[in-house]
């Protein structure tokens, strides 16, 4: 998962040395420069890759702060809507 979404953001910014780049701690909005039509963008992928429903009210910035704090909150969705 980790690998492709690490794909998944350096496609939403346009920019492939991001895929080799990124860490578990990389933050999003700081390092990369995730702005809010990237976010909504990076979103809708993750809802068609990972195949989950992201749930825009319940989102937080948080969820962003790192790349793996990102990778958690899709496990935990993936999770929850397996049930």
């Amino acid at each position: 998962m980790e690998q492709e979404l690490k794909k998944i953001i350096a496609d939403v910014m346009e920019n492939p040395n991001l895929e080799s780049t990124m860490n578990i701690e990389t933050d999003l909005i700081h390092e990369v420069g995730l702005d809010s039509l990237g976010m909504i963008n990076l979103l809708i992928k993750i809802e068609d890759t990972f195949d989950v429903i992201v749930d825009y009210e319940d989102i937080e910035l948080k969820h962003l702060e790192s790349f793996n704090m990102l990778v958690n909150y899709i496990k935990d969705l993936k999770m929850k809507q397996n049930n």
